[in-house]
């Protein structure tokens, strides 16, 4: 049973390019892993934080998400976000964005509703 050198010289090339496409795609991978992974320009420092959700029906819900500079009021749907609304109070942005403790989504609603309410006129 003896192998022909011309055989194992093809099997020897054929493994080491096999070897060598496999290292060539994991090294690829990482680097896009790498390329892709934290959360922005600042890295160790989270961007975007939900800071409350709040389930209004079956699949429908509601999120209070902090982006650099603002709150935005997220409607979620299946897998649909709306923006319903947009927090521009700056006081109760530094406000909400200190909070050590999640507060509950009910109070964060009453703070901005009453705050809101107090800037504008009732019309009769």
């Amino acid at each position: 049973m003896t192998s022909d050198p011309e055989f194992t010289a093809t099997f020897v090339k054929m493994l080491g390019f096999l070897l060598l496409m496999a290292g060539g795609a994991v090294g690829l991978l990482l680097l896009i892993k790498r390329a892709t992974r934290s959360g922005g320009p600042v890295s160790g420092r989270q961007l975007i934080n939900v800071l409350s959700t709040r389930p209004v029906a079956p699949k429908k819900s509601i999120a209070l998400i902090q982006v650099p500079g603002d709150i935005l009021v997220v409607g979620i749907a299946g897998d649909n976000l709306t923006l319903l609304s947009k927090i521009e109070d700056r006081d109760l942005v530094a406000e909400l964005s200190t909070q050590p403790v999640q507060p509950t989504f009910s109070n964060l609603l009453n703070r901005f509703s009453s705050k809101s309410t107090k800037d504008q006129p009732l019309e009769p």
